[in-house]
Formats: structure tokens, sequence, C-alpha cells
């Protein structure tokens, strides 16, 4: 079975400062746009089928650059006309799209290394209704990343949010139900009352959301 993959991808980028002179998922990484690198790093997996990019500003953009650099990989964009943040993006995807009831969902500009497909399809065989949220090893030299505690052999152990989740339309709909102030997905995804499923995704992740992050990812990358 093949999964899908939604993508954020409708950033104003606003933390690049003005450094770039493209939308944020399609700054160019030594040739490749990022988010054609996130595509493609998924993609080695063999798990996923089609990507579904949620995009806004610009939107006219990105399948100059994507079926140049994407020729033989299946995916369609949504171009929401005014920017409803992540959780007005997912509304719109599901209003564009009935027929999808459970998907893979990352950031376009989170570049993940060396995925392992046996800890996505692990992890999958575990979803009932709670989303399962894919942390990675913490990059300690940050700052500004969402820190999650996962206990092991009586010790504490610090990961980071990756941007990764699974979850299924149900879910989200009823979330929105029982909260009429939904702002933000990770208000829910790491709501402590009501705690979802974990798995670790034991690699590397990039973020590509500052001058500096983007400058590392290009020191590293082919």
């Amino acid at each position: 079975m093949k999964y899908n993959l939604v993508i954020f991808a409708g950033g104003l980028g606003s933390r690049l400062e003005n450094t770039e002179d493209r939308p944020k998922p399609l700054v160019d990484i030594n040739g490749l746009t990022i988010l054609s690198r996130i595509i493609l790093s998924f993609h080695k997996t063999k798990v996923f089928g089609h990507y579904h990019i949620l995009t806004c500003d610009q939107s006219d953009l990105f399948p100059r650059f994507l079926n140049k650099e994407l020729p033989n990989i299946d995916f369609s964009i949504y171009a929401e006309n005014k920017r409803s943040g992540r959780i007005g993006a997912l509304k719109f995807f599901f209003e564009s799209q009935d027929k999808i009831d459970s998907f893979f969902v990352c950031n376009g500009d989170t570049l993940f290394l060396n995925v392992n497909p046996n800890v996505l399809k692990e992890a999958i065989k575990k979803f009932s209704y709670k989303p399962i949220i894919f942390l990675a090893e913490a990059d300690t030299s940050r700052e500004d990343y969402k820190q999650i505690k996962i206990n092991s052999d009586n010790k504490d152990l610090p990961y980071q949010n990756s941007g990764l989740f699974y979850i299924s339309r149900r879910w989200f709909f009823d979330k929105l139900m029982e909260n009429k102030n939904f702002s933000d997905i990770d208000d829910f995804l790491f709501d402590k009352k009501q705690p979802n499923l974990y798995s670790l995704l034991k690699t590397k992740i990039l973020d590509g959301g500052t001058p500096a992050r983007l400058s590392y990812i290009r020191g590293i990358i082919n």
C-alpha cells in the first residue's frame, strides 16, 4: 500500500529576512528546491505514492519548479486564495479532496535525511484514531525547537518535534467540533490531557527556516 503525504508549503518565510527571492519551500539548495529534496527523501522509502502540496502566495511558481525537478513523481498542488494557517490549509485540502481519509503530514521547509521506511510502516500498524507523531533526535545546538521527553530505562531522553505526523479526517473534524478556537494543530497534537502516539525516527532533520540554517544545509547537501 502506498500512502499520501500532505506538505505545508504556504509559509511566508518571514524568518528568512528577505534573503531569498522565492517562497520558502522553493529556495534553492545546490540546484534543487528544498521542497523537491524533501519529496525525494520520502520517495526513496517507497512508502509514498502521491504528494499533496498546500500553497498560497506565488502558487504559480510551484509547478514550474516541481515539474522540472520531479518528472516521474505524482503530486498535486492546492492553492488557497488567502492564507489561513495550517488549520485552514488542512480544511481546504479536505474540501478539495474527499477520497482520502488518513495521511502523513510534514512541513515544506524541513529536510529529512535517511528516513527508515520500516519505522513509518510499523508506526502505522498502531494507528486507529489518535494521530501518530514522529520525533527526531534533539538538536541541542538550537533553543527554538519543541522538546519532547520520552522515558527510557527510567531516564527522560529529549527528542524534538520533526513536524511529521499521521492523522485522519475524522480526528481532525472531531477536534474542530470540540474546540472552536482551534488555532494551531500542534495545540492538539501535543495536548498533555489527551496524549497521542509517538514514534522515534532515529534520523536527522534539517530545518531551513532561517538564513543561518539554509546556509548550513547548503554546506552539507550535495
